[in-house]
């Protein structure tokens, strides 16, 4: 079970100038749809996804804004990881960190939107010729589907897990949903605010108050153990409704043909479709796809 595994000692797997093995990203692809409002109304999309090319590897990055500024936010963190993430920023733990540190630091100081109130999740995977690194921060989620099985790459950082609510209370926050109703929320104590569903994010200033970190959890995997198809990076958006399973059938469908694009927009889709079944406002919904060959790909 590869799932989870943090990465005290890396030079375990060795380091990012490793001679390519035989899993290689061939073809990466992005789409996104903004949501409606209660009546079915178009408005903003709050989220924004990274894709960038960093000589041999390649980092990737969904990010999911809320609030009223959250597209601001969203759009900030997104140009602050493009000009400052490189192939060097995971070469250790402690650098994932720092730039997660300073990435969280100009949001929050930043004169163009209210972070107090505003905020946004962000799933970061670096994928280099040996290995793959997730760091994520929220409800955003990363998968990859390998030759035998699915792994989740990420947590959802929810408010219910058993370590973040505690931490939530021992801040003099409290964790309830809205009239029984809906997701888990974090609060004040005494007070029906901030109200946010996940217990980490970028911003946030008033659910920082309460217990809510921006704080990433980073995991890594050796490619050639892992042996991957896909990775599957998507805002919840997506697995509000999907089961990683069901994201994998329809990786299926396009990976002999390399069809990224239609293997991204097919997921966003059918996520809309099935949001749009719900009778329920619908969400923005975002999906990067990069698919990997392998010796044996036609085997």
């Amino acid at each position: 079970d590869y799932a989870y595994r943090n990465f005290p000692n890396m030079e375990k797997y060795g380091n990012i100038n490793q001679p390519k093995n035989k899993y290689i990203l061939k073809k990466y692809s992005s789409f996104s749809l903004g949501g409606t409002d209660g009546f079915r109304r178009p408005k903003t999309n709050q989220d924004s996804f990274l894709t960038k090319q960093d000589g041999s590897n390649y980092i990737f990055g969904v990010v999911d804004g809320h609030g009223l500024e959250g597209h601001l936010v969203s759009q900030s963190i997104t140009n602050f990881l493009n000009n400052n993430m490189t192939s060097s920023t995971f070469a250790s733990r402690e650098s994932i960190f720092l730039i997660f540190k300073q990435l969280s630091s100009a949001i929050n100081s930043s004169k163009s939107f209210n972070a107090m109130e505003s905020g946004s999740t962000a799933v970061i995977t670096f994928i280099s010729n040996n290995q793959i690194i997730c760091a994520n921060c929220g409800d955003s989620r990363a998968i990859l589907i390998s030759e035998n099985n699915i792994i989740q790459l990420s947590r959802d950082h929810k408010p219910e897990l058993p370590e973040e609510k505690k931490r939530i209370i021992e801040c003099g926050g409290r964790v309830d949903k809205i009239y029984g109703m809906g997701p888990f929320r974090v609060w004040f104590k005494n007070a029906e605010y901030p109200g946010l569903a996940m217990s980490r994010s970028i911003g946030d200033g008033y659910a920082h108050k309460v217990g809510v970190i921006d704080e990433p959890e980073i995991t890594e995997y050796q490619i050639d153990i892992v042996k991957p198809r896909a990775i599957i990076l998507a805002s919840d958006g997506v697995f509000e409704f999907m089961k990683n399973e069901e994201i994998k059938n329809i990786v299926a469908k396009y990976y002999y043909s390399m069809d990224s694009q239609a293997c991204a927009t097919e997921i966003v889709e059918q996520a809309r479709k099935i949001w749009e079944e719900s009778g329920y406002a619908i969400d923005d919904i975002t999906c990067v796809v990069g698919f990997f060959e392998s010796d044996n790909k036609n085997r």
